[in-house]
């Protein structure tokens, strides 16, 4: 049960991410700064301000937690 409950969550974080970008560059990274929540390895890159690639949204939000707010989004895609 509980790795079915690892899977529905890592998923369902996965969906909800679908339109997390907002006008200017700025990510709704909701959920995702809760630290009992594990981002997926799905591939969707981005690049933040601080030259570092992000494999997913996800990944992009726990660090933007990490960093107090202090990286942004550059632009999607690789750096």
């Amino acid at each position: 049960m509980k790795l079915a409950s690892a899977w529905l969550v890592s998923n369902l974080c996965f969906f909800s991410f679908s339109g997390a970008f907002s006008q200017g560059g700025q990510i709704n990274c909701g959920e995702f700064r809760d630290p009992k929540v594990f981002c997926t390895r799905e591939s969707d890159p981005l690049c933040g301000s601080d030259g570092q690639t992000y494999g997913n949204k996800c990944s992009f939000c726990k660090a933007l937690a990490k960093s107090s707010g202090k990286i942004n989004l550059k632009h999607h895609g690789k750096c």
